[in-house]
């Protein structure tokens, strides 16, 4: 799979363009606007890559690196399952999700913990046309566990909405997932954040389906 700072940025503004048409058709749903934001975020992190690919031999690249990687690890782990939570009509998924959002919550800790205390910086390198990040000392790393513990809060919390198009979001960015980790695993942080990037175009589609008629917010005294 080839990247460039091109394919960032096309993609990047392609996002843009299209999450503007997202948003705006989930305006009147205020339960999808969560998610009507993902396209607008992902085309946002895009052009982020897109500076990280043109200043890896700049001495100021560093704040790009640092930049796209902390919104990889901080956003999107909190991001997703509050956006399933704030769409869902069922009480007892809701109840679900707020486990999702309270894990999410706990690996933006962790991650905040490694960022300010522990990794002094975060090292891209070029590898096979797609970039690697490594946050530095090597030794620090992030254990396996706790990668599967993000995909599992970004991925399942989507499998859990009651809404199908947003189940099947969170079905095919689970297989983009384990074809990049599993086949480009060096890579995979940016090669996943890509194909998930695009995969949000799905969520137009989502929110389309959402302006039909559902059940409302089931109480507890309901079920």
């Amino acid at each position: 799979m080839c990247f460039s700072p091109e394919a960032s940025f096309t993609v990047g503004c392609l996002l843009l363009g299209g999450g503007c048409f997202t948003v705006r058709k989930a305006i009147n749903k205020r339960d999808m606007l969560v998610f009507a934001f993902f396209p607008i975020a992902f085309g946002l992190h895009q052009i982020i890559e897109g500076m990280v690919w043109i200043s890896l031999d700049d001495s100021e690249g560093s704040i790009w690196r640092t930049l796209y990687f902390s919104i990889a690890i901080l956003f999107w782990p909190f991001a997703a399952p509050i956006a399933s939570l704030t769409a869902e009509y069922s009480s007892q998924r809701r109840r679900i999700l707020w486990l999702f959002v309270a894990l999410g919550f706990a690996l933006v800790v962790y991650f905040l913990w490694k960022l300010f205390f522990v990794w002094t910086e975060i090292q891209v390198t070029v590898e096979g046309h797609s970039l690697r990040y490594q946050p530095l000392p090597l030794s620090a790393g992030t254990p396996t566990w706790v990668r599967f513990a993000y995909a599992f809060v970004a991925i399942g919390s989507a499998l859990v909405s009651s809404r199908r198009m947003v189940q099947f979001f969170g079905v095919v960015v689970g297989i983009a997932f384990l074809i990049t980790f599993i086949a480009m695993n060096a890579v995979y942080v940016s090669t996943w954040c890509m194909a998930a990037a695009v995969l949000s175009c799905i969520l137009y589609f989502a929110i389309g389906s959402a302006n039909q008629s559902y059940p409302k917010l089931q109480t507890s005294a309901a079920t």
